[in-house]
């Protein structure tokens, strides 16, 4: 839990305050949260830097609402239009900074989700015909199976889940993804 909102929070530009209120600390140690957290991700504020000007770019000043700027979301390419992002009025500027950030970073998430969904579609058909995909939330997926196929399609689930492509590359290049599958009754039991 921690790390999802310090992760998430600071990407999206969450102050000491909040994120001591968030996780429930003081101030001092949330700061050094965020200290340590640049350090190791140094490469963050340049990223989003360049991510909010290249979105900039893209837009007419003349006409923000007709031609807005945009991101463009990896591994699709959707656009997401932000005219937010030219307000002259600050909070409005920082709420479409956060929305910009958010859809590359969410967009980008629900894509290898998508992939990942539609390779074990395909394997689970091949490979476990009776089982099927049953639900999903988030970054989750329920799969429903007889049981003693529960050992093979975790495995699957797992294998799939962790080998997303995009364009026959490893959809966060070096950066591994890492999924884990559990086997119950229900989705409580598998958690």
């Amino acid at each position: 839990r921690y790390a999802k909102v310090i992760n998430f929070g600071l990407i999206y530009g969450m102050s000491a305050f909040g994120l001591a209120k968030a996780l429930a600390i003081d101030n001092s140690a949330a700061k050094n949260y965020i200290e340590r957290y640049f350090q190791r991700f140094s490469a963050v504020p340049g990223w989003k830097e360049r991510e909010l000007l290249t979105a900039l770019r893209r837009g007419n000043p003349r006409n923000p609402i007709g031609e807005p700027p945009y991101v463009v979301i990896p591994g699709s390419g959707r656009r997401r239009r932000i005219k937010e992002l030219m307000s002259d009025d600050f909070k409005v500027r920082a709420s479409g900074q956060r929305q910009a950030i958010n859809a590359l970073v969410q967009g980008f998430a629900a894509n290898i989700m998508k992939k990942a969904l539609i390779d074990l579609h395909y394997g689970l058909k091949q490979y476990a015909p009776d089982a099927h995909l049953e639900l999903t939330v988030h970054d989750e997926v329920m799969v429903e199976a007889p049981t003693f196929q529960a050992e093979q399609v975790g495995a699957m689930v797992t294998h799939y889940m962790q080998g997303v492509t995009i364009n026959g590359r490893p959809a966060l290049g070096p950066v591994p993804l890492i999924a884990s599958a559990g086997i119950g009754d229900n989705w409580l039991e598998a958690k």
